[in-house]
């Protein structure tokens, strides 16, 4: 038994398809383009939106975000409830909010991913097909 006291509290970690998706998209446009994870505007426009949407009306909680840099099993936010919490009625608006942000953006991702991709991409010359005979 620890000398020390820890009160009470629910830890929640959610990693989602959505999530993980956008973080890997993150994680392949920062190794395409040579960038850092600070520097990749997607990445901090998703930390974002994580910390606004996680401002709870209540002081008895706390957050983790781990990307994938930092977990081998992929992006996860952990959220840890104190004993004294007591808008959970919030939590699951925040948290479907953030899903909704992965969603919407993993297209405009996709994209800037594609357009870095497309600068490497040499197209080979079209070889004329030979014309067959009629026997």
């Amino acid at each position: 038994m620890a000398d020390t006291y820890e009160p009470d509290r629910i830890t929640y970690v959610l990693r989602d398809p959505l999530l993980t998706r956008y973080d890997d998209l993150c994680r392949e446009l920062e190794m395409c383009t040579g960038i850092t994870p600070v520097e990749n505007q997607f990445a901090r426009e998703l930390e974002s939106a994580i910390h606004r949407n996680l401002q709870f009306n209540n002081y008895y909680y706390d957050y983790c975000w781990k990307d994938s840099t930092t977990d081998r099993k992929g992006a996860k936010i952990v959220l840890f409830l104190f004993e004294e919490f007591s808008t959970y009625y919030e939590v699951a608006d925040a948290l479907f909010t953030i899903l909704d942000f992965c969603k919407a953006n993993i297209p405009r991702l996709e994209a800037a991913l594609a357009e870095t991709e497309k600068d490497k991409v040499i197209p080979l010359p079209i070889r004329a097909v030979p014309e067959k005979e009629a026997a």
